[in-house]
């Protein structure tokens, strides 16, 4: 899949999230991604968030296997741990409103929530557009996202299916925005 390319109309830098779900909101298990490894879901990540800013959690920065923040990119780790290695700053209170900050600081960029499930879920009320890529199959996990509550209010904007292969299951990414 070589085109990932949407028109994006969207005037002004906002709070995006940016996940992948599979079926019954799986979204990790055992700290790892549980589908296998699918390309396009990686240059879709990459070209979405790569000149901005991106907001993890602690176990997912350790998840990523880095001990330097990811290229192109302003690294945020939400940690209670006032220092974590490689990451270009640590957030250790009132999440909502540093990640609300981040975007005076940074007003050339948006600002991309990427998880886990526990920032999802407290930052979903500032979060103004969606970035998902849905996964059509069934794996088995231990974190899940409730992608309907997330998606409450929401309107999409774009969406690309790609079918299934041999090698990829059916998966679709798909881009919404909040609308009240």
């Amino acid at each position: 899949m070589d085109n990932l390319d949407f028109e994006d109309n969207e005037v002004g830098r906002m709070i995006s999230m940016i996940c992948a779900v599979a079926n019954d909101g799986v979204i990790g298990n055992k700290n790892q991604l549980p589908w296998p490894h699918l390309p396009s879901d990686m240059k879709w990540f990459s070209k979405q968030t790569r000149g901005n800013v991106v907001v993890m959690g602690r176990r997912t920065w350790h998840s990523l296997g880095l001990m330097k923040p990811l290229p192109n990119r302003i690294n945020i780790v939400v940690s209670r741990q006032a220092e974590i290695a490689g990451a270009n700053t640590v957030i250790t209170d009132n999440v909502n409103q540093r990640v609300i900050d981040l975007q005076q600081e940074y007003p050339a960029r948006d600002v991309f929530i990427i998880g886990g499930a526990q920032l999802y879920r407290s930052t979903m009320p500032i979060t103004k557009k969606f970035y998902i890529t849905r996964i059509y199959s069934d794996y088995p996990g231990d974190t899940y996202l409730d992608i309907e509550v997330l998606l409450e209010n929401t309107k999409i904007l774009q969406e690309k299916v790609i079918d299934a292969s041999e090698e990829y299951p059916k998966h679709a990414f798909q881009i919404f925005q909040r609308v009240t």
